[in-house]
């Protein structure tokens, strides 16, 4: 009986040398979570606290220079003490910390004019959990439903973009461009294993999350376009054909690729032969005629309407002007 409570102790003693484990997440917030304590980056209004925090647990693999700190956080600021303000920038951190944590877990330690994350807590970064799956599942000799699984768990991971509210930080912004383009080309690439696997409902969930993260990828939308179209939704991929075409030449100039315009061409044959009841044509099309404002259209369609455009005038005797803005 002893011995037994001998080695239990000896074990608990271990646990408690290692410490809990950490869950870090950085995409689309900043939170910490220790068993059952959750630490969320609206706890202080103090930017400087979570940007330490944040800056400490993603270079926790090194010490870190009191001056490298320093210029982290006050990069355009003439201090006066500048190691005082830093430890009091740390004190402060330990107090907010302090209540979701208690006093006897540590996440900084401090030594010879240098900080580091103490590593005897183990740490997972969703960050850096999400580059591993993904990075994995790009890995073309796997089999394609290795693939999808591994795609699938990165993509669920991805909840947005890096450390959100620091984002203006120098050192944050390459590593939400990686992130960022990572979960791009993630997210095509599931939806191609998709495609290919007939899976259009999922397809079509995953392209949508994407599109709401990175709006601006016309193969995103190219992607979600075709599988509404595989699951016959063919009013919801028009739809979302005039909305991603609008938003890409409103915001980035860009009319619609070889590729879109294919599809659009494609709904509109299928279109044909949906609707045989008068009745609810032409109440579509009186809803359509009641919009406000100049209509704007993409330009296979406004070549068929400037032909229309210009028979009927040359039934009525009169004349057709076109005129380009730029």
């Amino acid at each position: 009986g002893t011995e037994r409570q001998m080695a239990g102790k000896d074990k608990k003693n271990a646990l408690q040398e290692m410490g809990p484990e950490v869950q870090v997440t950085t995409l689309g917030t900043f939170q910490l979570k220790i068993e059952d304590a959750v630490i969320k980056d609206d706890l202080s209004r103090s930017r400087r606290i979570w940007n330490l925090l944040a800056y400490i647990v993603t270079h926790r693999d090194k010490n870190i220079p009191q001056e490298e700190f320093i210029d982290l956080l006050w990069p355009d600021e003439d201090i006066v003490n500048p190691a005082n303000a830093l430890k009091t920038l740390l004190y402060r951190t330990r107090v907010t910390l302090l209540p979701g944590l208690g006093p006897e877990i540590n996440l900084i330690l401090s030594q010879r004019g240098s900080y580091s994350w103490n590593n005897t807590m183990p740490c997972k970064v969703d960050a850096e959990v999400f580059a591993e799956l993904a990075q994995r599942a790009a890995d073309k000799k796997l089999p394609a439903d290795q693939r999808m699984a591994l795609y699938k768990d990165a993509v669920d991971l991805y909840k947005g973009d890096f450390l959100p509210k620091l984002a203006d930080q120098l050192w944050v912004i390459p590593l939400s461009t990686y992130y960022h383009g990572l979960y791009v080309q993630a997210a095509i690439e599931y939806a191609a294993l998709l495609k290919a696997a007939e899976k259009y409902a999922e397809m079509a969930e995953v392209c949508s999350n994407a599109v709401r993260i990175e709006a601006y990828d016309e193969r995103l939308h190219g992607l979600l376009i075709t599988a509404l179209m595989r699951q016959g939704k063919n009013v919801a991929a028009l739809n979302h054909y005039e909305t991603a075409t609008e938003l890409l030449y409103r915001n980035l100039g860009v009319r619609p690729s070889a590729e879109l315009r294919a599809l659009y061409q494609e709904i509109m044959k299928e279109q044909q032969s949906l609707e045989t009841d008068l009745g609810v044509i032409q109440e579509d099309l009186r809803e359509t005629a009641a919009r406000s404002g100049a209509f704007v259209c993409e330009y296979g369609f406004f070549r068929e309407a400037y032909r229309l455009e210009v028979r009927r005038a040359a039934r009525q005797g009169s004349c057709v002007h076109i005129a380009l803005l730029t």
